[in-house]
């Protein structure tokens, strides 16, 4: 069910000796080293990972009726709760994340720390009118960000 962008991304975790790995009964994904791949790092309880290289962190989605997303890290411990509707990388460096529930807009960083609260319809640049020179529509002025 994964797409082929995630796909892409969950083969990147091999070169960080991390495989994701499913479970044959409940169709749930986990994650394991690949020196104990019948080791869970991260428990086989998601219905979806998608690996995020770089930061080595992984999007995950809870299963069930109202699938939530988070950040889990390569260590398995919860950076993000999984409380979002979606989530979504906007700037990897600094380690912010552009996430939305209840069709409101928030940002907040690598620890799960609120930047701009979800109070907004849409954060960043229209779509329709993006220059295609502008390689991040996330522009934001005058907000200083910590990582704590």
């Amino acid at each position: 069910n994964f797409s082929e962008e995630v796909l892409f991304n969950n083969q990147k975790a091999l070169l960080y000796n991390l495989v994701v790995v499913v479970d044959p009964d409940t169709k749930l994904y986990g994650v394991a080293s690949l020196e104990s791949p019948t080791v869970p790092i991260i428990g086989t309880r998601y219905s979806s990972l998608e690996f995020m290289e770089g930061n080595n962190d992984f999007i995950a989605k809870t299963s069930g009726q109202n699938q939530k997303v988070g950040i889990i890290a390569s260590d398995g411990i919860t950076k993000v709760r999984l409380e979002y509707d979606n989530i979504s990388v906007i700037d990897k460096n600094l380690g912010l994340y552009l996430v939305t529930s209840n069709n409101k807009q928030g940002v907040v960083n690598k620890n799960g720390k609120t930047i701009v609260y979800q109070d907004y319809d849409q954060i960043g640049l229209n779509n329709n009118l993006v220059d295609q020179n502008v390689t991040n529509k996330y522009i934001l002025f005058g907000i200083s960000f910590y990582s704590f």
